[in-house]
Protein backbone atom coordinates (compact mmCIF):
# COMPACT_ATOMS: atom_id res chain seq x y z
CA UNK A 1 0.00 0.00 0.00
CA UNK A 2 1.21 3.83 -0.75
CA UNK A 3 3.86 2.34 -3.40
CA UNK A 4 1.71 3.54 -6.73
CA UNK A 5 0.83 6.59 -7.03
CA UNK A 6 -3.04 7.05 -8.14
CA UNK A 7 -2.97 7.92 -12.04
CA UNK A 8 -3.08 11.22 -13.84
CA UNK A 9 -0.60 11.60 -15.94
CA UNK A 10 -1.32 11.72 -19.54
CA UNK A 11 0.80 11.73 -22.75
CA UNK A 12 -0.82 13.11 -25.66
CA UNK A 13 1.08 12.49 -29.20
CA UNK A 14 0.04 14.31 -32.42
CA UNK A 15 1.01 13.53 -35.58
CA UNK A 16 1.43 16.18 -37.89
CA UNK A 17 0.01 16.31 -41.61
CA UNK A 18 2.45 18.47 -42.46
CA UNK A 19 5.97 18.71 -42.09
CA UNK A 20 7.99 20.08 -39.34
CA UNK A 21 8.85 23.58 -41.16
CA UNK A 22 5.27 23.62 -42.90
CA UNK A 23 3.89 26.98 -41.85
CA UNK A 24 0.65 24.99 -41.22
CA UNK A 25 1.89 22.62 -38.62
CA UNK A 26 2.67 25.60 -36.46
CA UNK A 27 -1.31 26.12 -35.48
CA UNK A 28 -2.42 22.90 -34.61
CA UNK A 29 0.91 21.99 -32.70
CA UNK A 30 0.27 24.93 -30.52
CA UNK A 31 -3.19 24.42 -29.85
CA UNK A 32 -2.04 20.37 -28.95
CA UNK A 33 0.27 21.65 -26.30
CA UNK A 34 -1.66 24.44 -25.34
CA UNK A 35 -4.57 21.84 -24.86
CA UNK A 36 -2.60 19.49 -22.73
CA UNK A 37 -0.63 22.18 -20.60
CA UNK A 38 -4.43 23.48 -19.78
CA UNK A 39 -6.18 19.75 -18.89
CA UNK A 40 -3.18 17.54 -18.05
CA UNK A 41 -0.07 17.29 -16.17
CA UNK A 42 1.66 15.13 -18.47
CA UNK A 43 3.43 15.44 -21.53
CA UNK A 44 3.13 16.36 -25.01
CA UNK A 45 4.89 15.28 -27.97
CA UNK A 46 4.43 16.58 -31.98
CA UNK A 47 5.36 14.58 -34.18
CA UNK A 48 6.81 14.36 -38.32
CA UNK A 49 6.15 12.60 -40.86
CA UNK A 50 2.66 10.83 -40.22
CA UNK A 51 0.38 7.92 -41.69
CA UNK A 52 -0.63 10.62 -45.03
CA UNK A 53 3.06 10.09 -45.93
CA UNK A 54 3.15 6.16 -45.49
CA UNK A 55 -0.73 5.96 -47.74
CA UNK A 56 1.71 7.67 -50.36
CA UNK A 57 3.99 4.78 -50.11
CA UNK A 58 6.71 7.81 -48.88
CA UNK A 59 8.91 6.48 -46.07
CA UNK A 60 8.07 7.23 -42.86
CA UNK A 61 11.17 8.14 -40.18
CA UNK A 62 8.71 8.74 -37.19
CA UNK A 63 10.91 11.71 -35.99
CA UNK A 64 9.64 14.08 -33.03
CA UNK A 65 9.28 17.48 -34.09
CA UNK A 66 10.63 19.97 -32.21
CA UNK A 67 9.43 23.73 -32.59
CA UNK A 68 11.09 27.36 -30.40
CA UNK A 69 7.77 27.93 -28.92
CA UNK A 70 9.12 24.92 -26.42
CA UNK A 71 12.78 26.86 -25.48
CA UNK A 72 10.81 28.79 -23.36
CA UNK A 73 9.45 27.74 -20.26
CA UNK A 74 6.56 28.17 -18.59
CA UNK A 75 7.54 27.28 -15.05
CA UNK A 76 5.47 25.30 -12.88
CA UNK A 77 1.73 25.59 -12.29
CA UNK A 78 1.03 28.82 -9.89
CA UNK A 79 -2.65 26.82 -9.03
CA UNK A 80 -3.49 22.68 -9.23
CA UNK A 81 -4.86 21.72 -12.51
CA UNK A 82 -7.65 23.24 -13.74
CA UNK A 83 -10.05 21.07 -15.54
CA UNK A 84 -13.28 23.32 -16.37
CA UNK A 85 -13.07 26.60 -18.51
CA UNK A 86 -14.30 29.80 -17.40
CA UNK A 87 -17.43 31.20 -17.76
CA UNK A 88 -16.94 32.26 -21.56
CA UNK A 89 -15.65 28.46 -22.49
CA UNK A 90 -12.17 29.02 -22.48
CA UNK A 91 -9.40 27.09 -20.64
CA UNK A 92 -6.68 28.92 -19.24
CA UNK A 93 -4.04 28.02 -17.08
CA UNK A 94 -1.56 30.08 -15.13
CA UNK A 95 2.10 29.44 -14.96
CA UNK A 96 4.91 31.56 -12.98
CA UNK A 97 5.87 32.54 -16.05
CA UNK A 98 3.09 32.56 -18.14
CA UNK A 99 -0.29 31.21 -19.36
CA UNK A 100 -1.60 28.51 -21.44
CA UNK A 101 -4.71 29.14 -23.59
CA UNK A 102 -6.98 26.63 -25.00
CA UNK A 103 -10.26 27.56 -26.94
CA UNK A 104 -12.35 24.57 -27.60
CA UNK A 105 -13.57 24.72 -31.64
CA UNK A 106 -17.38 24.33 -29.86
CA UNK A 107 -17.13 28.11 -29.31
CA UNK A 108 -18.04 30.08 -32.30
CA UNK A 109 -16.72 33.90 -31.43
CA UNK A 110 -13.89 34.65 -31.59
CA UNK A 111 -12.45 34.65 -27.88
CA UNK A 112 -11.06 37.83 -25.91
CA UNK A 113 -8.14 36.84 -24.09
CA UNK A 114 -7.39 39.72 -21.13
CA UNK A 115 -4.22 39.48 -18.47
CA UNK A 116 -3.89 40.70 -15.32
CA UNK A 117 -0.35 42.34 -16.66
CA UNK A 118 1.56 42.48 -20.32
CA UNK A 119 1.49 39.34 -22.24
CA UNK A 120 3.75 37.46 -25.06
CA UNK A 121 1.82 36.13 -27.46
CA UNK A 122 4.31 33.10 -28.53
CA UNK A 123 2.85 32.16 -31.77
CA UNK A 124 2.72 35.87 -33.13
CA UNK A 125 5.05 37.91 -31.03
CA UNK A 126 2.06 40.43 -29.75
CA UNK A 127 2.70 42.11 -26.52
CA UNK A 128 -0.58 43.08 -24.43
CA UNK A 129 -3.13 43.22 -21.67
CA UNK A 130 -5.42 41.48 -24.26
CA UNK A 131 -5.31 39.08 -27.22
CA UNK A 132 -8.40 37.38 -29.45
CA UNK A 133 -8.23 33.91 -30.71
CA UNK A 134 -10.05 31.55 -32.54
CA UNK A 135 -11.96 28.79 -32.03
CA UNK A 136 -10.61 25.63 -31.77
CA UNK A 137 -7.04 27.06 -31.09
CA UNK A 138 -4.46 27.64 -28.43
CA UNK A 139 -1.39 29.46 -27.52
CA UNK A 140 1.51 30.09 -24.64
CA UNK A 141 1.97 33.65 -23.57
CA UNK A 142 4.75 34.77 -21.61
CA UNK A 143 4.46 37.41 -18.43
CA UNK A 144 6.62 40.07 -19.84
CA UNK A 145 10.38 40.73 -18.20
CA UNK A 146 9.97 36.83 -17.67
CA UNK A 147 10.56 35.53 -20.97
CA UNK A 148 13.06 32.38 -21.46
Amino acid sequence: AGILRRPGQVFLEVWSRYGRLDPRSAAPMMTGLAMSLCLTDGAYLYADPDWWRDEKGEPTSGQHSWYSAWDHSLGAPVEGIETTPNPAGIYQREFAKGWAIYVPASLSAVAEIEFSGEALCLATGKRGLKHQMKSGSGGLFLKTGLAR
